[in-house]
């Protein structure tokens, strides 16, 4: 490893320090956990024992950060966890069997779609395996696990446990240049309510991304944080209403809308009507659906060529907001849509139709279900269809 690891190590502590003594931070959240300060380094024998017992090895940022620096303690949210509560069952120390030695599957890039635990993970049950391949860096509900094994092993994802919010694998590429990228950013004042889920750099950097970046879901993102900067310059809301007018992707463009209506606008700034960008969304050939949810814009109208059409990711989406985002459609309508996906194809979308069912509270469809339920092969759905029929509807 590089010899600069070394002096970078050395200068978390001295960071550490230097915070610790900051009395503007001593009220911020999770500072009362933690202060600042690193629990003792672990052992490196220790660190050998459980990579022996679990047969893995640690990454090497993340291991020499253990061994070196701290082992727990100073962190984002409440802090890290020690080494021995950083992989646990239901909250019990201790590991499934295998649980570490099966790869994550979990890639940089865009947010995983919200039905991506039906395809990645086991469903529930006595022998799930959840997330396997990982460890519990930090957090509760809200977490960031590090990768150990897999395609991606060294990097860090952030995960809720309530199964509410899907993996994001997080920019940073190894755990010390995370771990110096949250130092950065509570020394500039920046407390996200998840770190992590913030690309790198302050304004100029998010401003470069959403200005210039390919990808629209990192521009999407850049437009989000820099609404949450703690102050916003001219560069900044100048990116922010160009995008808002004129950026070619809808949900970047409703991204920086709803994050305008749907808070104090602590900027004073301007941008362009939801009812504007929901124009747009529906002006090109594929309507952008997620825009649309984003903005409270959404319509069964808006949905029914995706769902009736071939490309199988809109389907899913558009079955996904059908299920989970449409509000104040037609009954009669939603219903029809739902009894003829039921039977589609693609195993998601029929998975999204069942939920439906359950939040649309037509239980005069159970019948169709107590039949799907002696066929249907996907363990997932099968698990889906036992909640629904078994568990309170909320009919909206």
């Amino acid at each position: 490893m590089a010899d600069d690891t070394a002096v970078r190590l050395a200068g978390v502590a001295e960071r550490l320090a230097a915070l610790g003594g900051r009395d503007d931070l001593a009220g911020e959240y999770g500072v009362a956990s933690h202060h600042f300060r690193l629990q003792r380094p672990a052992a490196e024998s220790a660190v050998a024992e459980f990579e022996t017992s679990h047969g893995v090895r640690l990454p090497e940022h993340y291991r020499r950060f253990v061994i070196e620096v701290g082992d727990g303690g100073a962190g984002p949210g409440t802090g890290l966890l020690p080494l021995a509560d950083v992989c646990t069952v239901e909250g019990r120390p201790g590991c499934w069997p295998g649980h570490l030695t099966r790869a994550c599957p979990y890639l940089p890039g865009p947010r995983y779609p919200g039905w991506s635990e039906e395809l990645y993970e086991d469903p529930p049950g006595s022998d799930q395996v959840w997330l396997p391949g990982t460890l519990l860096v930090c957090g509760g509900q809200l977490q960031t696990r590090l990768i150990v094994t897999g395609p991606a092993c060294g990097r860090l994802f952030n995960v809720d446990a309530d199964h509410e919010i899907v993996p994001y694998v997080v920019e940073d590429p190894d755990f010390l240049c995370w771990y110096e990228r949250w130092l950065d950013e509570v020394d500039e004042g920046i407390h996200g309510y998840w770190f992590g889920e913030k690309p790198p750099g302050g304004e100029a950097e998010l401003v470069a991304i959403l200005d210039r970046d390919p990808a629209a879901h990192r521009r999407a993102r850049a437009a989000h944080w820099l609404w949450e900067l703690p102050s916003l310059g001219f560069a900044g809301r100048d990116a922010l209403r160009h995008a808002a007018a004129s950026d070619p992707d809808a949900n970047v463009r409703a991204t920086i809308v709803a994050a305008a209506q749907g808070r104090v606008n602590r900027h004073g700034l301007r941008t362009a009507s939801p009812d504007d960008v929901a124009r747009y969304a529906r002006s090109n050939e594929g309507i952008a659906v997620e825009a649309l949810a984003e903005l409270d814009r959404l319509t069964l109208d808006d949905l029914e060529p995706d769902l009736h059409g071939t490309d199988v990711e809109r389907r899913r989406t558009a079955a996904t907001l059908l299920a989970f985002h449409l509000r104040g459609a037609p009954a009669d309508r939603c219903q029809a849509a739902i009894t003829r996906l039921l039977d589609d194809p693609d195993k998601v979308v029929r998975s999204r139709a069942v939920l439906a069912v359950r939040t649309f509270g037509l239980t005069h469809l159970h019948p169709i279900l107590e039949a799907m339920l002696t066929t249907e092969p996907e363990p997932w759905n099968r698990h889906h269809l036992r909640w629904t029929l078994t568990g309170p509807t909320f009919g909206i």
